[in-house]
């Protein structure tokens, strides 16, 4: 009987130990803190699993789609400089996603023209700077939320805004969204080994705005000039 209670506790003791290793290892692997923030679950990805063999740039099949509810309004795009979008995990495990500091910092606008029966495509142009990206967790049923400018008040190739009070908007406005614009979001994120879906890039519903609509708003002075919320910025 002692023998036996003997080779429990050293058990015990051997089975603490395992995670008491870690978390020194942990705390003295992450005492130099850079861009990204210690996470102990990415520590524990990248010293005992290795590299991923996905990408959080990865376009994956329906069936590897990473299930999230995305919320943002569609009228806050004829009418105001900024808007609101929302990103519910509803995956049903914590994964990550890139950010500068700041919820949807690295929120990608991806732009669709159609013109007189004729589709064309306005590539993301970038970010510009890629200093200070981390990965940031979103948990379970966890809701974040970010502000960006409006993509139909700036110009989609120089991103420079539009002169909205000019008197020119409205062929602006044609030449560059022509009848109608389409808009989706799109957020590069991250899995952990254990994580039932792979890293990947997802992506929101796509919403058609008329451009008649946006000019019917402006003829009628209901732009708000002014953003009736600070946009999302680097923490």
């Amino acid at each position: 009987m002692q023998r036996r209670l003997k080779w429990f506790f050293l058990a015990a003791a051997l089975l603490l130990m395992l995670p008491a290793a870690l978390y020194v290892w942990y705390r003295y692997d992450t005492r130099v803190v850079g861009d990204q923030p210690p996470y102990f679950d990415l520590f524990i990805a990248d010293k005992l699993f290795g590299d991923d063999t996905s990408s959080p740039f990865d376009i994956v099949p329906i069936d590897q789609r990473r299930p999230v509810e995305w919320t943002f309004e569609a009228s806050h795009f004829l009418e105001h400089d900024t808007v609101v979008v929302s990103l519910r995990n509803t995956s049903g495990e914590k994964f990550h996603y890139s950010s500068w500091g700041a919820p949807l910092t690295r929120l990608r606008v991806d732009l669709i023209v159609f013109r007189d029966g004729t589709v064309d495509s306005i590539p993301f142009g970038g970010f510009g700077c890629s200093t200070g990206i981390f990965a940031a967790p979103i948990g379970a049923g966890e809701t974040i939320s970010g502000t960006i400018y409006n993509p139909l008040m700036y110009d989609p190739y120089s991103h420079y805004e539009l002169p909205m009070e000019a008197d020119s908007i409205p062929e602006v406005l044609e030449t560059l969204f022509g009848d109608s614009v389409g808009i989706r979001f799109s957020q590069d994120t991250y899995s952990l080994p254990w994580n039932k879906y792979p890293s990947q890039r997802i992506f929101s519903n796509r919403i058609v705005i008329s451009t008649a609509r946006v000019l019917d708003h402006w003829r009628e002075r209901r732009n708000t000039r002014f953003p009736t919320h600070d946009p999302t910025v680097e923490e």
